[in-house]
């Protein structure tokens, strides 16, 4: 090319060096202002369990923050504001100089943030203690935790602590997950009222279920989770087919070099020069890593269905039969569908305290705050929620239930019945329990007869 078409050339270059370098740089400058904003799907910083002494130091109404002060775990005089907003009408508890308990956080200052104003709320954060569940929170302030503003508020105030049992935290052994040891009790739906009306109330007709199913074996329960044998296949089948394809490649060549070696894919790596060493040994490589890379799969299947037969295991010991009533909140897709949600009920329950927990659940998930937040996800990131969760340990034996697996429409809902519903292995997990659909009886009569054949002389262990 001569010189004078290199010239002309260069407002061209020019153009696409200053686009390529505004690009990049509008991602650095992106990056950065994330950085210093914080992401709130980051764990808060780890939080010291340990009840404080705190006192008021001010009250800012305007942002409903009230300032404490009180004592580290190093000695240190920490000021910092309630995360936990107080609405407007409950201010008046937090008079200058009344005492309070509060868990603070070990590292505090987790954001870039600027020294407050004069008159302005303290910049660090911390929370009420369990002691003060009787305390309306109208929403959270997070400030300066994970992100440099995160503040969400309620469409109406709430009794209990928003924290503590359900949010991530930072903890010792891992950066990325932790959880504080606590319950939720901070419900929208008046819960507490709730369960008052249905404890001393009209209780709504439902028909319980008696014919309680019991799995037999571990190998039914395993039956009733995949009863269509799609996990095995997954976990078993296809890996295994996957290491017998570069087994197979693997034999071909073999095959190949013995047979006819070429100049292309079946040379010999070891025996020639030029083209064929290099097809060679390229293919060699690739089939090579294709079948570790395979058989890494297969190993990782085989340590997960080993977790699968001990939670199938589980779920046999510690799996309660619950009998399955059709809520009067409906999930709804993006497309206009919408779905029936679920109230569990322990068939071990009295008729009496049954009918009390199903009508309380009821009435909870009637209340049109209560399904605003369901659909939008911020109340829960469980799709399983206790009833004694909600409303107490009186409430025990219910729960509500947002899908169950293989179910979809209301007929194909009408015919069953029960559900097992197991706790999890680890009490500290955030999964929440477990929910087993029971197949219908002439499908648990079939996986039965499968069994029975396979084992005979074990198909009841």
């Amino acid at each position: 090319m001569s010189a004078g078409s290199d010239f002309l050339g260069w407002p061209e270059n020019l153009i696409v060096s200053l686009v390529v370098g505004g690009f990049v740089l509008f991602i650095v400058i992106r990056i950065i202002i994330s950085r210093v904003r914080g992401d709130v799907t980051d764990p808060l910083p780890r939080l010291d369990y340990v009840a404080r002494d705190a006192a008021v130091v001010a009250v800012h109404r305007d942002q409903q923050l009230i300032e404490v002060e009180y004592t580290d775990a190093a000695g240190r005089v920490r000021r910092e504001c309630l995360a936990d907003v107080i609405p407007t009408g409950g201010l008046d508890r937090f008079s200058v100089g009344t005492a309070w308990r509060v868990y603070g956080f070990v590292a505090p200052h987790a954001r870039l943030m600027k020294d407050p104003a004069e008159g302005d709320p303290a910049a660090g954060r911390c929370l009420l203690t369990e002691e003060h569940d009787d305390i309306a929170r109208a929403g959270v302030d997070l400030d300066g935790l994970r992100a440099t503003h995160e503040r969400w508020m309620w469409s109406a105030p709430r009794v209990g602590s928003p924290f503590l049992g359900v949010m991530s935290f930072v903890t010792d052994g891992s950066r990325w997950m932790g959880e504080v040891i606590g319950q939720r009790d901070s419900f929208p739906g008046g819960v507490h009222d709730t369960w008052a009306r249905a404890s001393r109330g009209y209780l709504r007709p439902m028909v319980r279920p008696h014919d309680v199913p019991r799995p037999e074996s571990v190998a039914e329960v395993a039956g009733w989770e995949d009863p269509n044998g799609f996990g095995r296949t997954e976990l078993y089948h296809a890996p295994i087919f996957w290491v017998c394809l570069p087994l197979a490649a693997l034999g071909f060549l073999i095959w190949g070099i013995i047979t006819d070696p070429g100049d292309g894919w079946s040379a010999d790596p070891f025996g020639g020069s030029g083209s064929r060493l290099w097809n060679g040994w390229f293919v060699w490589v690739a089939v090579a890593v294709w079948l570790l890379i395979m058989i890494g799969v297969l190993l990782v299947n085989i340590a997960a269905a080993a977790e699968v037969r001990a939670d199938n295991a589980w779920i046999f010991a510690y799996g309660i039969p619950y009998s399955i009533h059709i809520s009067p909140y409906r999930s709804t897709g993006g497309e206009g569908e919408s779905w029936p949600t679920f109230i569990g009920i322990d068939h071990r329950l009295p008729d009496k305290k049954a009918f009390v927990v199903h009508q309380a659940l009821h009435d909870w998930l009637s209340q049109s705050e209560v399904q605003t937040e369901l659909e939008s996800g911020s109340l829960s990131r469980r799709s399983v929620i206790s009833a004694q969760e909600l409303f107490g340990d009186d409430a025990e034996g219910g729960y509500y239930i947002e899908s169950i697996p293989g179910f979809g429409s209301d007929d194909h809902f009408a015919a069953h019945r029960w559900v097992l519903i197991t706790e999890p292995r680890d009490p500290a997990s955030e999964d929440g329990p477990t929910v087993t659909t029971v197949p219908l009886e002439e499908k648990r009569e079939k996986i039965r007869r499968r069994l029975r054949v396979k084992h005979p002389t074990n198909a009841g262990g």
